[in-house]
């Protein structure tokens, strides 16, 4: 889910005069002391990446980070770059917290793209705890999804829409009775992660303020206006199986946002704000790619699967909630 770059935070620190009426030799004025900008570190999956958006930062690493993801638009604010002048984005796509392919706590092994598809000699990525230092003074993280492994769940619900055709929930009526464990393992391993990561951030960066990015509406909480077969909307997705879908990702967000505000940190919902924008809808009301769509790969040839991310739109909601949440928390006075 992202691009690599990151924005650091702010505080202007004024370089104080000496406490004598005359100017020590050599002293800066006042009106001159230099200020010391900060530093912004990005983490995350390809929720953060901006993952199919235009212009792909690189191609060497097969994270998809685009410069339209909500790290690198809020590093371009130019309020927000006056505070925060040293930006390290390591988000990538595919990213977990401490899954067998890694990203957050160890080094990451499996990759999301563009290009795609990954080759099997991709160069691993170091664990993008390894940005953090005592120097951090802002972290956005983005994590999540992947550990909780949604994208196997999607998958299981659009085969079992498929053989449906469409009719009925045949998908939440599975995971109500003989899958309803595994949904227990998987919210037990995403809250163990989360428990293990907590910790050790704040160890790596003590003095770094927390933003963690919740993830965006991407199933509408009611599917009666999505059309089964629709390519740009769910494919084989049973439309009344939207519902549980949507509530997994309600799921996620929720032990993400208690679990860091256990620890004082931020949590910022860009669920709320894109409700009614899900990737049923149509026009400018369309936040989200559908499982195909108009998404773009390397050197930004089309690319037609994109599997529910962020378009254009959705990352500038994603980027509105999070510049407004830096504001709020008074980083950048």
């Amino acid at each position: 889910m992202y691009q690599k770059l990151g924005r650091a935070l702010a505080l202007a620190a004024v370089v104080c005069a000496p406490l004598s009426l005359a100017p020590a030799a050599g002293a800066v004025p006042l009106q001159h002391a230099a200020v010391a900008k900060k530093d912004y570190v990005s983490l995350g999956d390809s929720y953060s990446v901006g993952q199919f958006l235009p212009d792909l930062v690189t191609t060497d690493d097969y994270c998809g980070q685009s410069t339209s993801s909500y790290p690198r638009q809020l590093a371009r604010d130019p309020q927000f770059s006056a505070v925060y002048d040293h930006v390290r984005d390591v988000t990538c796509g595919g990213a977990t917290i401490d899954n067998n392919f890694g990203g957050v706590l160890r080094p990451q092994t499996g990759f999301g793209g563009p290009p795609v598809p990954v080759p099997d000699d991709a160069p691993e990525k170091p664990a993008q705890i390894e940005a953090l230092n005592t120097d951090t003074d802002l972290v956005t993280v983005g994590i999540g999804a992947n550990t909780y492994l949604i994208s196997e769940v999607g998958l299981d619900c659009a085969r079992r829409g498929a053989l449906a055709w469409g009719q009925g929930t045949p998908c939440t009526d599975h995971y109500r009775t003989d899958g309803l464990s595994d949904l227990r393992q998987r919210t037990e391993r995403l809250q163990q992660q989360f428990d293990e990561m907590m910790p050790r951030l704040h160890e790596r960066a003590p003095h770094a303020t927390f933003v963690f990015v919740g993830y965006p509406t991407i199933f509408p909480a009611d599917g009666s206006h999505c059309q089964f077969g629709n390519p740009f909307q769910g494919a084989t997705l049973a439309p009344g199986d939207m519902a549980f879908l949507a509530r997994q990702m309600d799921h996620i967000n929720h032990i993400m946002k208690t679990t860091v505000e256990k620890y004082g940190d931020t949590y910022v919902d860009t669920a709320t704000p894109s409700r009614g924008h899900d990737f049923c809808r149509s026009g400018s009301d369309k936040w989200m790619f559908g499982a195909f769509g108009n998404g773009v790969g390397e050197n930004d040839r089309p690319v037609p699967t994109t599997l529910f991310h962020p378009n254009a739109a959705g990352a500038a909601n994603q980027t509105a909630q999070v510049t407004q949440a830096v504001k709020n928390l008074g980083l950048l006075d």
